[in-house]
């Protein structure tokens, strides 16, 4: 074969072969086939370009697949592989010639085809933050990438590298640093510290050990006076405290003057106030004022020895005083003064504080607040009656007392741990000194009485004749015991302050003939009269002779028997129409005198018992003088006109319209005078309080709804004060009191 004719063979088959492969990926678009990963690309016709708009990669490929309209399909067939090799034989081509057809016509080029951006949009799956929200790039129908908007972020948040997040402002710029204030000494840095993409403050980078802060960096400290620049000038770890030395202003034991636990038990919350200008005035705790409150041996000073301290928290602003509080936990019994003690220097130096005030650190040991620590109960009485009187056999009435131990009764329920008895034992033995001449019953739990625990029981009478009675306590299970008596154990136990039992016979007395009244035994016989005066009654051996009286809304009853014999006991009571007790005078004297003043029309019953024997009965109903009327004190309107009156219950007294009744008591230095006044609130409004020699308002009971007043004073020094009942706003009504004196010897 000639060299021209070699040529065009070789030129021929070539041009097959072309031909022959553009045929076959005619099908399939170029491009397709494994990378370097082996993943499948779709080449789009243009070279990858790096980042967000370079060749569009579908994780979804499997290797051995190409693309085709963006989709891959299995790979395409080397176009090669089945095209048959020339004819060796076969006639060379003349150069001129044209060239051999095709065994089939070559297809035409498919439709035009939307030519995809250059470089790519983007790549699918990518997100970035468009129009508010957050867009994600998808491929369309014809395989082209492009951007989608999704869900705009809320109106609250706002789209940031991708995401929706809160809005936020930066807090300071970032790199910047400042000093921390209110803690141990260090720099705060800004900076990315949280979630958001604002710049915030990072927690405190701590300074090396005897370094100051200042103007945002760590320094060496040079031990200046402390001034108000945002340092701290004098190295002790604060910033703006008081210059060393300096004293608070002024501060004081804001309350309570007394203070009073079990060992062990925490106290209740005791608080402090402390002003100093320029420290206190602002909102909330200043960093450089430290609180402390504790407590020491009696009229010592507070910065000596034997004193013991514990933090307090900040409470609250108060004007331009900064309160706080805390509360005590002594381990031993006793008593002591404490006191609070603050300092505006950071610790260095303290001022201490009295329950008058103290200024410049003048503290008065005199003056201090008072902590009693008690491990057995403080106080007790009996309540009511101090006189019973019943039948050999029988049970008496319910017999009350009360007790206080301080961290127990003081709370809510019966106290833990307490037990109360009542007992009977012979007519003038001590309880304590004679056991074998006392016999006693459980009490059992009746009310919370202020600070106080009630207790109640009864006894069974048992022979004939005269016995004492009383409430004992004790908080160790009985070890030790607390003997109280009408007057409480202030005074001791004093066995002629003992309630006075008298137990009469039970059989009837040979020749005892019942009255003309009889048979009027019981409530539901009771015997209908009206005001007047009988002199021929009979009470025989367990005779209960009953009354009935009407009486107006408004009206006052008044009820009078009386023995002919002085040497018998008399006691009656008075119930109102619904059955309620609402007066009783059962003190074991020849003579009961009842007296009510009823709310609404009704008809209430007298109840006379007593020794056996003849006697008389007086009767008043008065429906014109309604709630008022004199009672046994008057007249004792003014301070001038007081009463002294002894410690215990006062019954059956009364106020009309723009009266007052002043009653003087006697308190010991450091002793507490307490008035508890009770009345029946719907009849009108009383108010109670505590006067000084010279008139003067010191203690006052807060309103309520209970019909219970109470007020409280703390004497600094022995004196003379004064209780004023009072209606308010001219209001009128009857009341009964109990005066209370505690801490005195």
């Amino acid at each position: 074969m000639t060299g021209v004719a070699l040529l065009a063979s070789c030129n021929h088959m070539i041009e097959r072969h072309l031909w022959a492969a553009a045929v076959f990926v005619g099908s399939c678009l170029s491009g397709c086939g494994p990378d370097a990963s082996g993943d499948v690309t779709v080449d789009v016709g243009v070279e990858s370009v790096d980042g967000a708009d370079g060749p569009v990669r579908d994780a979804t490929a499997e290797p051995g697949d190409d693309a085709h309209r963006g989709e891959c399909a299995p790979r395409c067939p080397d176009p090669m592989a089945d095209a048959a090799p020339p004819e060796p034989d076969a006639a060379p081509v003349e150069p001129d010639a044209a060239p051999p057809e095709p065994d089939a016509a070559r297809p035409e080029p498919d439709a035009a085809q939307p030519e995809c951006a250059s470089p790519a949009v983007c790549v699918p799956g990518d997100r970035r933050c468009q129009q508010g929200g957050r867009a994600t790039c998808e491929l369309d129908p014809n395989g082209c990438a492009e951007w989608v908007v999704g869900q705009p972020c809320a109106d609250d948040a706002s789209c940031q590298l991708d995401r929706c997040v809160p809005r936020c402002q930066d807090e300071c710029a970032a790199g910047a640093s400042t000093c921390e204030v209110g803690g141990p000494v260090g720099v705060r840095v800004c900076g990315q510290h949280d979630d958001d993409l604002c710049l915030e403050w990072g927690p405190a980078l701590p300074c090396p050990a005897g370094d100051v802060c200042a103007d945002g960096a760590c320094a060496a400290c040079a031990d200046r006076p402390e001034a108000p620049n945002g340092r701290d000038d004098n190295c002790n770890g604060l910033i703006d405290e008081a210059p060393r030395g300096t004293l608070p202003t002024w501060c004081i034991v804001q309350w309570p003057p007394v203070l009073e636990t079990r060992p062990g038990t925490p106290t209740s919350t005791t608080y402090g106030r402390v002003y100093t200008e320029g420290l206190t005035e602002a909102a909330g705790a200043h960093p450089g004022v430290v609180a402390q409150v504790g407590f020491g041996p009696v009229g010592s000073d507070p910065s000596g020895p034997g004193w013991q301290f514990t933090g307090a928290a900040y409470n609250l602003q108060i004007g331009n005083d900064d309160e706080y509080m805390a509360v005590l936990v002594p381990e031993l019994a006793g008593q002591y003064d404490y006191a609070w003690r603050f300092s505006v220097d950071g610790g260095q130096t303290f001022g201490h504080c009295d329950v008058a005030g103290t200024a410049q650190g003048a503290y008065v040991p005199a003056a201090a607040g008072h902590l009693g620590v008690f491990d057995s109960p403080q106080w007790g009485n009996l309540q009511f009656p101090h006189a019973l009187l019943a039948t050999s056999g029988e049970e008496t009435d319910v017999v009350y007392g009360q007790v206080f131990l301080a961290g127990v009764t003081d709370r809510p329920g019966p106290g833990a741990g307490l037990r109360a008895e009542l007992g009977v034992g012979t007519e003038g033995a001590d309880p304590a000194q004679f056991p074998q001449f006392w016999r006693w019953a459980p009490g059992v739990y009746n009310v919370d009485v202020g600070a106080n625990d009630e207790y109640m029981a009864r006894l069974t009478a048992g022979a004939p004749g005269r016995y004492d009675y009383a409430w004992r306590y004790s908080a160790d299970d009985g070890r030790t015991w607390l003997y109280a008596d009408t007057n409480g154990n202030d005074d001791g136990y004093d066995p002629g302050h003992a309630g006075a039992l008298t137990v009469r016979e039970r059989n009837p007395i040979p020749g005892c003939a019942d009255d003309w009244m009889e048979d009027n035994d019981t409530r539901d016989t009771a015997f209908l009269t009206g005001p007047g005066f009988r002199n021929d009654l009979q009470l025989c051996n367990g005779d209960h002779d009953w009354y009935a009286i009407e009486v107006c809304a408004g009206g006052v009853v008044g009820l009078d028997a009386t023995f002919d014999d002085d040497n018998l006991d008399m006691a009656a009571r008075l119930f109102d129409g619904r059955g309620a007790l609402v007066d009783v005078s059962d003190n074991a004297f020849p003579a009961s005198h009842l007296n009510y003043a009823s709310p609404r029309a009704q008809t209430v019953y007298a109840e006379v018992y007593g020794d056996v024997g003849p006697y008389s009965l007086a009767v008043r109903v008065d429906c014109e003088a309604g709630l008022c009327f004199e009672d046994r004190h008057e007249p004792n309107d003014q301070q001038a006109d007081a009463v002294a009156l002894p410690e215990g219950w006062q019954r059956d007294l009364s106020i009309c319209a723009n009266e007052a009744d002043f009653f003087a008591v006697d308190v010991c230095a450091r002793g507490e005078v307490g008035a508890i006044v009770t009345f029946e609130q719907a009849r009108g409004e009383l108010e109670v309080h505590v006067l000084d020699a010279r008139g003067r308002i010191v203690g006052m009971s807060p309103l309520n709804v209970d019909g219970r007043r109470i007020s409280n004073y703390t004497a600094f020094a022995a004196q003379t004060v004064f209780v004023r009942v009072r209606g308010r706003q001219a209001q009128q009504n009857r009341y009964d009191m109990l005066l209370l004196v505690t801490g005195c010897d």
